[in-house]
């Protein structure tokens, strides 16, 4: 139980701190010619990664800023289960 709320907080906060960093966007140009700004890291793939990094799997996509918050989450959660 307590891996799951970790896991649905974890994602949220991944999910909220991608949307603040502006590295985390981009300019793409349209059809039209007009310019774009898109965040490839939505609530789906925020999850994705936290999946694949609790399986030590990896992502293709990973965040700038998140990847030592979310170690130490990790570690958090692994240590909280062999206690």
């Amino acid at each position: 139980m307590c891996i799951a709320f970790s896991f649905t907080g974890v994602s949220a906060v991944i999910y909220v701190i991608s949307r603040l960093s502006p590295n985390e966007w981009k300019v793409e140009e349209g059809r039209d010619g007009e310019d774009t700004i898109e965040n490839e890291f939505t609530v789906k793939n925020s999850a994705w990664f936290e999946a694949g990094a609790l399986m030590s799997k990896g992502s293709e996509l990973s965040p700038l800023y998140v990847i030592y918050f979310y170690s130490f989450t990790c570690i958090v959660a692994l240590a909280s289960l062999l206690l």
